[in-house]
């Protein structure tokens, strides 16, 4: 290149200058080029950065309002670019439904001024998707379209991503339904059992009633019976509690123990054992009835009952169950 500027120099015809000039020009013509297309390249940058922007504001507020409009603000101040905005539609935006937006802005390449200059319309367009849930007004039908509706897209994920994510949602669901629909029936077992001690004791309480009687008529309800002349005796009935349990349960002996079977006969429900019955009776003739102790009967037992869960068994949960029942005497 050196050895050519040089000949062009020595070349005393004048066609070398010629040459030179025409170089000269051309340099110049091309860098004035790249001083005018740099900038509009800069400027579509900023503008998808702009659409971009624009539609992540839309994901995160769940709606084209005022937060996108702020943030249109913003983003004029920032670039200096006032372009034309356009959106695929306005207002609120349901979880999971797309938004997109398209910007255009004008500008022009010229070389010097007016001349030589053309204009140029830059277009960028960005998409996304709704981040937020509206609450749908309406009765439970309409909740249920808007709920049937929100899973239908999910599983229309782009590139099967939602299918994944409904599928570990339902399992998650399915889990938790399980565990809650087991702590309900072991709570139902347990009432149930006690229930049923407690209508036990009552009987047994009940079944005192013909020694309570005397001392009722004096004022007190402990259970004695006269014995000879002048003396009085205790007497006391603990019943049949288990006896009333299998009438009310229809528990059956096996083994020592109180065994409830599901319908099939053969799967365990719970099992009972440990029962514990205690009768405290009121003092004979107490000199100040009202503040003595009265006749009690309490009941405990033991329940053991297997806990299933997702089709498995795990250890058995066992529980102490204790009632109490009294006689009062009305005046």
């Amino acid at each position: 290149m050196g050895k050519r500027w040089k000949r062009l120099w020595r070349d005393r015809s004048g066609e070398g200058y010629v040459d030179m000039v025409v170089l000269v020009l051309c340099g110049m013509l091309v860098l004035a080029l790249c001083v005018q297309v740099l900038p509009v390249f800069v400027k579509k940058q900023q503008l998808d950065v702009f659409a971009t922007e624009l539609v992540r504001e839309a994901e995160i507020s769940g709606r084209v309002g005022a937060e996108t409009d702020r943030r249109e603000e913003s983003l004029i101040e920032k670039t200096g670019l006032e372009p034309d905005i356009s959106w695929s539609q306005e207002g609120r935006i349901q979880l999971n439904k797309d938004v997109s937006v398209t910007l255009t802005y004008e500008t022009n390449i010229g070389l010097f001024g007016k001349f030589g200059s053309f204009p140029v319309t830059l277009r960028a367009e960005a998409s996304g998707k709704s981040e937020v849930y509206w609450k749908i007004k309406g009765g439970r039908k309409e909740k249920i379209r808007g709920l049937v509706c929100r899973t239908i897209e999910c599983l229309k994920g782009k590139g099967g991503s939602g299918v994944p994510m409904a599928a570990a949602v339902t399992l998650a669901l399915l889990v938790i339904f399980c565990g809650i629909s087991e702590y309900f029936r072991l709570q139902i077992i347990a009432v149930g059992v006690r229930d049923a001690l407690e209508d036990a004791i009552i009987s047994v309480v009940n079944d005192n009633y013909a020694g309570v009687y005397h001392g009722v008529r004096e004022g007190y309800s402990g259970s004695y019976q006269p014995f000879g002349e002048d003396a009085w005796e205790e007497t006391l009935d603990t019943g049949d509690v288990y006896g009333q349990l299998d009438r009310i349960l229809g528990t059956q002996l096996d083994g020592g123990r109180r065994f409830k079977y599901m319908g099939d006969g053969q799967t365990e429900e719970f099992a009972l054992d440990g029962l514990e019955v205690t009768i405290r009776n009121a003092p004979f003739a107490p000199s100040d009835p009202s503040g003595t102790q009265r006749f009690e009967a309490e009941g405990i037992i033991r329940m053991e009952a297997p806990v299933r869960f997702l089709g498995k068994m795990l250890l058995p949960l066992e529980m102490e169950l204790k009632v109490q029942a009294g006689y009062t005497e009305v005046f």
